[in-house]
């Protein structure tokens, strides 16, 4: 695959965006009608509020929706108007009075009707035609296990997966769980997961909206070649105190403020009991206990009419026992721990009505450890084992906000640090004694970023934007200098169909190192060397979006995306037992390919709503010695994937709501059997004949298909003069409790599949005031 150098992208982007504004000023200039540029923020706290529908009412009518910014722009005449606004499930509606060139500012009152309009200066409204939003009113529908799970909805949607149930992170695209940017107020978490995937690292008390960029992804990201997954935590909550009882993962959150309502502090926390449940069986019945919690803490202050400070703190830890007693030839314990840490601070001051400025700072860090306990007696025992690795990040960042006539401007930059500290084995017999000296990789990573925002006329949209960037290695000599163009249209045929185009370019400066065939969490990461450069892919992606007379909303996509100085093991069976410094003699760098069509079909109604999604994709690898030099699938290439969701509201107080998911099964590669385990885990089931051995991911395990239901009621009390809402949730994950697999492996002359999930009820009550 051949990668544009940047300068030549960057002259054709410049011609590209002077072209454009030239055309903005023709276009305008013979306009009878006025362009309107709003916002939407919350009248509380002043916040903007994404994904906002807009609709106004002259003549005709038009619709829109805000942007991340809470921006949206409509061609109106000048003259009254009729805004409505919905948002979760709230509508409001003021009247306006339209004038050429000046913008709308509506506050939104998510307690009464719309307070005030008001007019100020202009707005900054970054167009992104390939994002996704989960808006709180939809996550609420969504059954998982009594709790509402951000990336659980997001995995409903076409183009994003997790792995195999038991594994980590998403696949977007193709792309693997490393590509993706998962930032949580814009601090990164390198491990989003609890259950190994069965329940995210975002606590649904907090979150005020979570965003995936999969395909126009905006400058001011970058280090991932896939996605950019951002959560942004709430200022402020509706209620003082919620606790939501369940047996399997308890809540509880709840806010402090002071007198006057400047500074508030919210506070969050979740556990999960199966630990406790494990106890019933016995620590040597083999059956796992495992237990995880988080915890957040986020303070928000408004220091002046126009200056805002936000801090947050998120810690969570996962730990895994299992104990291999009646079911293996030995006796050992296995212990998985890993943990996760991120502390953020923004300060944030609007100068002017035009000018808004940003600064951050983060600090994010990392640790997987793995022990392995020999229990056996003491003159068979053997050495434990224990394997670490952990990741330590911390940066600063500007962000400027520039609003002016001839268009909307973004401007800043980031200095980011990562240490990496790639696998770590020491034994019990010398706990000084490891396989490998503590051997660290450094990266500093300085970049700095402008998104160039303009409507032109009533039917284009342009957003553009250029990052370039300076990745100083310490363990490389020669150092990196990048540049990426992205850009992306929307040209609005009529008021039903828009036609959207981006281009995108991408590098990462570090990797997750993943055998083909191994099952343990083992998160290996390096920078990229003088023997390995810095990975680097380039993405085409087209919208199509429709919405019919009778309110259905279709949106169909394509996207092709080239990848290359890819990692991969030379030995598949590696797991990197013992981190060397001749690392790289292990692994090589190859080429990879992502390219299919998604189908989004969706329809909303006051009593009930559904989604339909489905993707066919192709996700292929390619390296010098792997397959024999031939393309290979990579392991989470999913041929067909799709996802069913409906939720139905009898009342205002009683819902329920499905949803479905199928996709083709993982590929994986059978190795010879002195490279698989030889222990019969609980669970397993034989597998039928698997064919021929050989092969790089020739063969994929049975498709995953699962469905779960869920019953939700809600009941208003008083008493003493003081409300509280009391909430029932039932639901049922897996509810035909499909032996859906994990992984395949060796014992006894056969070949087991080791079953998931299987059916789970699950009770939660919910009490908040």
């Amino acid at each position: 695959m051949k990668f544009s150098s940047p300068m030549s992208s960057f002259y054709p982007t410049i011609l590209f965006l002077l072209g454009f504004s030239i055309l903005s000023i023709s276009s305008t200039s013979a306009q009878e009608k006025a362009t309107v540029e709003g916002k939407v923020l919350d009248q509380l706290s002043k916040q903007p509020l994404f994904n906002v529908k807009v609709t106004a009412i002259q003549s005709d009518t038009l619709k829109t929706a805000t942007d991340l910014s809470g921006s949206f722009t409509l061609p109106l005449r000048e003259g009254p108007a009729t805004i409505l606004l919905s948002y979760e499930r709230m509508s409001r509606t003021t009247q306006v009075v339209i004038r050429k060139d000046l913008p709308l500012t509506l506050l939104f009152d998510r307690q009464k009707e719309l307070k005030t309009v008001e007019v100020k200066g202009q707005k900054d409204s970054p167009f992104h035609t390939q994002s996704i939003a989960i808006e709180r009113a939809v996550l609420q529908r969504i059954p998982t296990m009594g709790i509402q799970d951000p990336i659980k909805a997001l995995q409903i949607l076409p183009g994003v997966k997790p792995g195999q149930e038991g594994t980590t992170g998403l696949h977007v695209r193709g792309g693997s769980p490393d590509q993706t940017i998962t930032l949580l107020d814009d601090a990164r978490l390198y491990n989003i997961s609890h259950f190994w995937g069965f329940v995210s690292s975002y606590n649904e008390d907090i979150i005020e909206r979570t965003t995936l960029f999969k395909g126009d992804i905006p400058a001011h990201y970058g280090g991932g070649l896939s996605s950019v997954l951002s959560t942004k935590s709430r200022d402020s909550l509706d209620y003082r105190f919620k606790l939501n009882l369940n047996p399997i993962l308890s809540s509880f959150s709840g806010q402090l403020k002071s007198p006057n309502e400047k500074h508030h502090l919210i506070m969050a926390g979740r556990r999960s009991f199966t630990d406790v449940l494990a106890l019933i069986g016995g620590e040597g019945s083999g059956a796992p206990n495992f237990l995880f919690y988080d915890v957040n803490l986020k303070s928000h202050s408004k220091l002046s009419s126009k200056t805002t400070w936000r801090n947050h703190l998120f810690l969570s830890r996962d730990r895994f026992l299992q104990h291999s007693g009646n079911f293996s030839y030995s006796d050992h314990r296995y212990s998985l721990n890993w943990t996760n840490m991120a502390v953020s601070s923004q300060w944030q001051h609007q100068f002017t009505d035009e000018h808004t400025l940003n600064l951050k700072a983060y600090y994010s860090a990392y640790q997987n450890d793995i022990l392995v306990e020999d229990l056996s007696p003491e003159e068979e025992r053997g050495p434990d084992r224990d394997i670490r690795s952990n990741i330590r990040d911390y940066g600063v960042q500007i962000d400027n906000t520039i609003q002016t006539t001839w268009g909307n401007i973004q401007v800043g930059g980031s200095v980011a640090h990562q240490e990496l500290l790639p696998q770590v084995n020491t034994f019990s017999e010398n706990p000084n004694d490891s396989l490998a000296e503590e051997y660290s990789l450094s990266l500093l990573n300085s970049a700095l970023y402008v998104n160039y925002s303009k409507s032109i006329g009533e039917k284009i949209s342009l957003s553009a934007g250029l990052r370039g960037g300076y990745l100083h290695y310490f363990d490389k000599e020669e150092n990196d200098l990048y540049l990426l163009p992205r850009v992306s249209l929307k040209y609005q045929v009529n008021e039903q169909l828009s036609i959207a185009p981006s281009y995108s370019q991408m590098v990462q400066p570090f990797q997750q190192l993943n055998n083909l065939n191994g099952r343990l969490p083992l998160d290996t990461w390096v920078t990229a060397t003088d023997l390995h450069p810095t990975a680097k892919a380039t993405q085409y992606a087209l919208d199509l979006q429709y919405q019919s007379p009778k309110k259905w909303e279709v949106t169909l996509s394509g996207y092709y995306k080239e990848m290359e100085n890819l990692l991969a093991y030379k030995d598949p069976g590696n797991t990197m037992f013992g981190f060397q410094e001749n690392w790289q003699e292990l692994v090589e760098t190859g080429t990879g390919t992502a390219y299919g069509a998604e189908i989004l079909l969706k329809k909303e109604s006051k009593k009930w709503m559904g989604m339909l999604g489905y993707t066919l994709s192709w996700s292929n690898r390619q390296f010098p010695t792997l397959n024999n030099g031939n393309t290979f699938p990579y392991t989470f290439d999913r041929r067909h994937d799709l996802s069913l969701f409906g939720a139905y509201n009898f009342n205002k107080d009683k819902q329920i709501s499905f949803n479905f998911v199928y996709f083709t099964g993982s590929a994986f590669t059978i190795q010879d059997s002195k490279q698989l385990t030889a222990s019969l885990m609980p669970g397993a089931s034989p597998l039928e004949s698997i064919g021929n051995v050989g092969g790089i991911n020739r063969h994929r395990l049975p498709a995953y298909h699962r469905m779960d239901i869920s019953y939700q009621s809600k009941k208003l009390r008083q008493r003493n003069g003081q409300e509280s809402l009391r909430t029932w949730s039932f639901s049922l994950y897996n509810l035909y409790s499909n032996p859906n697999p994990l992984y395949i492996y060796y014992y006894n002359n056969q070949y087991w599949k080791q079953s998931g999930f299987p059916l789970i009820p699950m009770v939660s009550y919910i009490v908040q005031f």
